[in-house]
């Protein structure tokens, strides 16, 4: 039986497991950022045309090509998926990988002839905890779930409302049944059960957002921050190695919702498809309150 993984960046292990012919990769985060244009997306899973740059391709993600089917690289993934008899989606838990499923999801659902080839690893752990031997070990232990109409149509509500230009979708969304894609509410840090959307480095922009701007909320953050390149990333560590952190009058004002960091900070963020800034920042307590 001839078998494909498609995976996150997450399940590089995957593809020294022996568990399948080939390992593909998803290239996009969408999580911080902008989110790629529709265009670019649609152009990523299509067959490859001569005005996409590197990485713009699925076939850019293969791990590990077989010399045989090196020769079918430039075909639409759903083409290429036609040459298997089952193809598996391994996604972790966290948050960076569920959008990347249901993305993949969404754009699976209108390939019919592959639907009955299409299952759904659940594993209990992060992919980017296991050896390849360990995941070919762990494999007959990891729940397999056919994907159905309704996996297909609980990815396309959470895309469609990711994508949106407003965040009141996303809200909705929290109120609808999920349980056919579980790892939308489960999302994991590890060891730890915490919600963990983003990596080190969006995080590190998070935090010189609440310490160097005009009025910081946050202090102790290596002010140096401010002039070395973006790009250097061993000297920007060492700035926050030695960094001690400590809250500002201000941040304690603004924990105790007697001040509002927007008034007095920029705000230019993105939560998928909705752009944040200071004119237009959505607040979510008990409702969601509209700029």
């Amino acid at each position: 039986m001839k078998r494909l993984i498609l995976t996150s960046s997450s399940g590089s292990g995957l593809a020294r497991s022996g568990l399948a012919e080939l390992v593909i990769s998803s290239s996009f985060h969408f999580e911080w950022g902008p989110l790629p244009s529709p265009e670019k997306l649609a152009a990523f899973f299509a067959a490859r045309s001569a005005n996409l740059g590197p990485g713009d391709h699925w076939s850019d993600w293969g791990i590990r090509w077989p010399k045989d089917i090196k020769a079918r690289k430039d075909l639409s993934l759903a083409n290429f998926c036609e040459q298997y008899d089952v193809v598996e989606l391994w996604f972790d838990p966290a948050p960076r990988d569920q959008l990347q499923l249901v993305w993949l999801l969404d754009h699976l659902s209108s390939c019919s002839s592959l639907v009955r080839k299409l299952k759904l690893r659940l594993g209990a752990s992060e992919l980017t905890t296991e050896r390849g031997e360990d995941l070919a070990a762990s494999e007959p232990h990891i729940h397999v779930v056919r994907i159905t109409a309704r996996e297909f149509e609980t990815a396309r509500l959470a895309w469609s409302a990711y994508r949106a230009m407003t965040p009141e979708a996303c809200v909705d969304l929290l109120h609808q049944d999920l349980s056919a894609l579980l790892m939308l509410r489960l999302f994991h840090l590890r060891s730890q059960r915490r919600t963990y959307v983003f990596g080190e480095f969006e995080l590190g922009s998070l935090l010189e957002g609440l310490a160097l701007g005009p009025k910081p909320v946050v202090a102790g953050l290596g002010d140096e921050l401010r002039t070395i390149d973006r790009e250097n990333l061993r000297a920007r560590h060492e700035v926050y190695l030695r960094s001690r952190l400590s809250l500002t009058e201000f941040g304690r004002a603004v924990l105790a919702h007697q001040e509002d960091f927007s008034r007095h900070n920029p705000i230019d963020r993105w939560w998928g498809g909705t752009h944040l800034t200071n004119d237009r920042l959505w607040r979510y307590g008990n409702v969601l309150t509209k700029p």
